[in-house]
């Protein structure tokens, strides 16, 4: 019997998987960032509409505050709260068409800033994109196997070959029914 050694990932894959990762992060969070500067800048200049007691102004203005959402946002709360606060006030005045106008900025900015922690009643399960992130990490993750594992080296198929590609083509199944059912 002739047991080959495995061939070991370089010491250089993990420094770019290192680099690559650190990369993406930095994007995220610099998404994250511009996405609470703007939300703030809009809720700023909605209660500086207010204050001057410009309603029809204000109410874009919380609107887009409330359609800049990530997670653990406080703008897109407070921003909902008072297209529903303005909303009321105005139809109390007698102001049908901001009240209007106000509830329609409350749901398109609702619809814009749907997610896992408030979902619409039109929303389906969040189960199938979980089922669709599972399908593509394992689709990913068997990918990568097959190109660093996969190949002996002389070029033949190792066993691992067809385990990964067993993984792939489930991980394809498995997002494409989580992206068909979201």
């Amino acid at each position: 019997m002739n047991a080959r050694p495995q061939a070991r990932v370089p010491a250089r894959f993990w420094s770019w998987l290192w680099q690559g990762s650190a990369l993406l992060g930095l994007f995220f969070a610099l998404v994250v960032a511009r996405c609470l500067f703007s939300a703030r800048a809009e809720w700023e200049a909605g209660q500086r509409a207010l204050e001057g007691g410009e309603v029809s102004l204000a109410i874009p203005c919380f609107r887009r505050s409330a359609s800049w959402h990530v997670p653990l946002s406080p703008y897109t709360q407070r921003s909902l709260e008072m297209l529903g606060q303005l909303s009321a006030r105005e139809d109390a005045r007698g102001r049908g068409e901001a009240a209007r106008l106000a509830t329609l900025a409350q749901t398109s900015a609702e619809h814009a800033a749907r997610n896992l922690t408030r979902p619409l009643p039109s929303d389906p399960s969040p189960l199938f994109s979980v089922i669709a992130v599972l399908g593509w990490l394992v689709w990913s993750a068997a990918s990568l196997l097959l190109v660093t594992r996969g190949l002996d080296q002389e070029g033949q198929l190792t066993r691992l070959a067809a385990v990964a590609i067993s993984a792939i083509v489930a991980g394809m199944g498995l997002f494409a029914l989580g992206l068909a059912m979201a």
